[in-house]
């Protein structure tokens, strides 16, 4: 078990185990660097695998995995309702975050990560696992009795829902309705065409392109009910996945960060991460203000780069720069265990057969507790 480091560096602390603050966490345990992560479960819930929980019995209990075991000392479950920093901002004065406890955890450099808040059942936030995995087996059972499911929202998370459902359950009628007539993205008009093609021929998905639902509020998510469009379409759902209008987790920081966050809750960071007008605050993945597509392939690169930026400035060294355009990440979507669709930026074809041996058998899961080095759940 991870024990706590007992240096004189200064004390990191990590707000947020996500993606990008799981990858630091791993970094800096590797490194025997002093830190601290804080963050309201007790598990790393693997977001982008959940889509397959939603059908498959037994399938949710991978996604989530105990942070206890690998990160011992360094992990602290708690909610951080307000960051205190420094009344000296011109020092490099460390600061507080305060815990909805009442606790206050000190710091030397402070790093948010606390992503966005997608809805149940794609993200838990702050649901217990055992309450997790029974609502997930319930779900699961609705699904096997339903007839016709309608997903609502047209991104990467809802076209992969979508495709689970016909490769785990292929006698659901499934439809899929978007408001735009784009597909996740980005990707060109005939990228676009053949993913649609795709979903329409190989899996036998309904798409409703460029029609908004207007009954939305009034929909039940994991309910049923009867879905309208702007365009006269109604549709009976025996289950219903609302997958729109993600939004950042600004909870922590939204007050005593006030100066340096954006109108849509993201934090104003230089190519450092460091956020504006706060020298010894960092921010890293979907919450910073980086004009490129919020994937946890790029999440992984913020915390990999400043991992490497805090071991520089111990050194008295000025810290890496982050370049957005510089990665040449894949954008696609896993369309069940069988079948994948990417394209490599700025939309080259990918090699299907990669990504379906990449991600599509296990959805990654396999990959982060080997990471966290803990035996995998068959």
């Amino acid at each position: 078990m991870a024990t706590s480091s007992s240096t004189s560096q200064q004390r990191i602390v990590i707000v947020g185990c996500g993606i990008a603050g799981l990858e630091l966490s791993l970094f800096l345990l590797k490194k025997k660097r002093d830190f601290l992560i804080i963050n309201p479960t007790d598990y790393f819930h693997v977001t982008f695998a959940s889509v397959r929980s939603v059908a498959l019995q037994g399938w949710a209990n991978k996604t989530m995995i105990p942070l206890q075991p690998t990160l011992g000392d360094h992990f602290k479950m708690g909610k951080v309702v307000e960051i205190l920093p420094n009344a000296d901002q011109t020092s490099n004065a460390g600061g507080k975050v305060l815990l909805e406890s009442g606790e206050e955890v000190k710091y030397d450099r402070l790093v948010i990560a606390t992503g966005t808040r997608e809805q149940w059942p794609v993200r838990l936030y702050e649901m217990e696992k055992e309450e997790a995995l029974r609502r997930y087996e319930k779900l699961c059972e609705k699904a096997k009795s339903s007839k016709q499911v309608v997903v609502i929202g047209g991104g990467a998370t809802g076209v992969e829902i979508a495709a689970e459902f016909k490769t785990i359950l292929p006698n659901i009628d499934v439809t899929l309705i978007n408001s735009n007539r784009q597909l996740v993205g980005p990707f060109s008009e005939r990228s676009q065409q053949a993913l649609q093609t795709q979903l329409s021929t190989q899996f036998g998905i309904k798409l409703v392109l460029e029609e908004r639902v207007t009954n939305l509020n009034e929909l039940e998510q994991c309910g049923n009910g009867c879905v309208k469009t702007n365009k006269g379409t109604e549709i009976e759902a025996d289950l219903i996945f609302k997958v729109i209008g993600d939004r950042i987790n600004a909870t922590a920081y939204e007050k005593g960060l006030a100066p340096a966050v954006e109108e849509s809750g993201r934090l104003k960071v230089d190519t450092s991460f460091r956020v504006e007008g706060f020298p010894n605050i960092f921010a890293i993945g979907d919450c910073t203000s980086f004009q490129e597509p919020k994937i946890g392939a790029l999440a992984q690169e913020h915390a990999k780069l400043l991992g490497k930026s805090m071991l520089l400035l111990d050194k008295g060294k000025q810290p890496a720069v982050y370049k957005p355009d510089k990665f040449f990440f894949v954008a696609g979507v896993t369309l069940g265990w069988n079948s994948a669709f990417a394209r490599l930026k700025p939309d080259i074809k990918f090699p299907v057969f990669i990504m379906k041996k990449l991600k599509g058998q296990k959805l990654f899961t396999d990959r982060y507790w080997k990471d966290m080095r803990q035996p995998y759940p068959e």
